[in-house]
Parts: C-alpha cells; sequence; structure tokens
C-alpha cells in the first residue's frame, strides 16, 4: 500500500516572516535543497542525500494556540481534534488527542439524548487535556530546537 514515496520534514527555528526574507525562492526545488545542503553541511552523506533525492518541497510553518485557551461554549457547536486545540506536533499526541475528543463527543450526544439535554462536560474536558498536551508539545518543541541540538538531544535520550 502507499505510493512508494518518503515523506522528509526539515524543521527549523526561524522568525514569522522568514519565508519572505530569506535568500533563495521557496518555491524552487532546486534553491530549497541547495540551502537545506548549506544549513545541513556538517549532517551525514545518507540524511544529505534525502535533500538531494527530494522531488518537491512545500514550505509550512507551525503555530499553537496559546496553552489554556478557550471559549464559550454555544449550543449545537462543538470543536474536538486540531480545530479545538491547534498544538505543535512535538509532543506525538496530536492524533490520540482527537480521537479521545471524538469519542467523549459521541458519548455525550448519547447520553444528551438519552436525558433530554446536552452538557458542556466535552467542552470543558477538551480544555483541559488539550492543555497538559499543549505544554507537552511546547516543552518538547523547546527541548528539540535548543542550542545544542541534536547533540544535546541525543546525549539524553541515550
Amino acid at each position: 500500500m502507499g505510493n512508494k514515496r518518503i515523506l522528509i520534514y526539515a524543521f527549523g527555528k526561524r522568525t514569522e516572516k522568514w519565508a519572505g526574507n530569506c535568500r533563495y525562492d521557496t518555491s524552487k526545488v532546486g534553491e530549497v535543497k541547495r540551502a537545506l545542503l548549506e544549513e545541513y553541511v556538517d549532517w551525514a552523506g545518507e540524511l544529505q542525500d534525502f535533500i538531494r533525492s527530494a522531488e518537491e518541497v512545500t514550505l509550512s510553518q507551525i503555530y499553537m494556540l496559546p496553552i489554556g485557551h478557550g471559549w464559550t461554549s454555544r449550543k449545537g457547536f462543538t470543536l474536538i481534534g486540531d480545530a479545538a486545540h491547534f498544538m505543535t506536533p512535538f509532543a506525538g499526541e496530536g492524533l490520540n488527542v482527537a480521537m479521545l475528543d471524538a469519542l467523549e463527543l459521541a458519548q455525550e450526544i448519547i447520553a444528551s439524548t438519552q436525558n433530554g439535554g446536552a452538557s458542556c462536560l466535552a467542552t470543558a474536558v477538551v480544555f483541559e487535556r488539550a492543555g497538559a498536551v499543549a505544554e507537552v508539545s511546547r516543552r518538547s518543541k523547546e527541548f528539540m530546537f535548543r542550542g545544542d541540538a541534536p547533540g544535546g538531544l541525543i546525549k539524553e535520550l541515550w
């Protein structure tokens, strides 16, 4: 199954306006590959080969809602998953949180049909869970992008 392709991410700490101010055209594969190979010049040749083999590039910026962000519930409208707690991917928990949101929302819907009214429990639980996972994601992001990365990260993990 699949399309026999490998998806590679090259993360880096940048300013929000970086893409418009960098010295190359981020929409041109060759220019992006040259820039990444310069940036990762000290990496193993095998890892650089992944960059050299790239056939397309997509520039994406990573955003995150503030930890503890919330809103007032509205009858008939519920957000779950990324829409409810948009955060960086560094905790590796986004899908798990979204699936649990969906399960608990389904349970709330069933309960509301049985007792004649809906509650705001799902929203409150989503905020609580999202805040905890968002904090882990924030700490993980800082850990991965600290000054001695990746060497310091590797030393701490192994």
